[in-house]
């Protein structure tokens, strides 16, 4: 069964103060990086199932 279509949620980006400016080797810029990309893909693939049901839709019609 496929997700619900909803558009998710954008991760918020780390707050000033954050990052503790040691290096570390996951960094809290690093985690958000990461939960963007994810949150990119999950937009694209919502994105694309709203255009397929609209295409769909249209097939239907005619």
């Amino acid at each position: 069964m496929e997700e619900p279509l909803h558009l998710p949620d954008a991760p918020n980006p780390p707050e000033e103060g954050d990052c503790c400016g040691n290096g570390c080797e996951v960094c809290v810029h690093d985690m958000y990086a990461a939960e963007l990309a994810e949150y990119r893909r999950r937009v694209m693939e919502y994105e694309a199932r709203q255009q397929n049901m609209s295409s769909d839709t249209d097939s239907e019609k005619a």
